[in-house]
């Protein structure tokens, strides 16, 4: 596996590379008893995205890291990458500073698009 080095000269763990969302647009994530939120993308990769959450979004009390979730990303490009597919969160992390600073970043590995037929 390929290690990029950040900006910050952290190493990168991703196995895959990121990018701008040019697939999809936001997701949208409905839990048992708990409204529906919308979500802005920060990047995305063939297999996986990260979740742009506000610091202070309720939301944040019912995502735990290893929790197998819904999600609904949405796209204005093929239908193939509209839809919900099921993901794993792999990491919630604190942004401190930069653009996203008050925000959490909410990694998620896309684990298979659900049947919705």
């Amino acid at each position: 596996m390929a290690r990029a080095v950040t900006k910050d000269r952290s190493v990168e763990k991703r196995s895959e590379s990121r990018g701008s969302p040019k697939v999809f647009h936001g997701a949208s994530i409905k839990l048992v008893g708990v409204p529906l939120y919308q979500f802005k993308l920060k990047d995305t990769s063939e297999n996986g995205a990260s979740i742009l959450v506000k610091a202070d979004s309720f939301m944040l009390n019912y995502l735990e890291v290893g929790q197998v979730l819904k999600i609904n990303f949405s796209s204005d490009l093929q239908s193939d990458h509209n839809g919900d597919f099921e993901t794993e969160i792999v990491h919630i992390t604190k942004a401190d500073k930069g653009r996203y600073k008050g925000h959490y970043l909410v990694g998620v590995r896309i684990l298979n698009k659900k049947d919705t037929s």
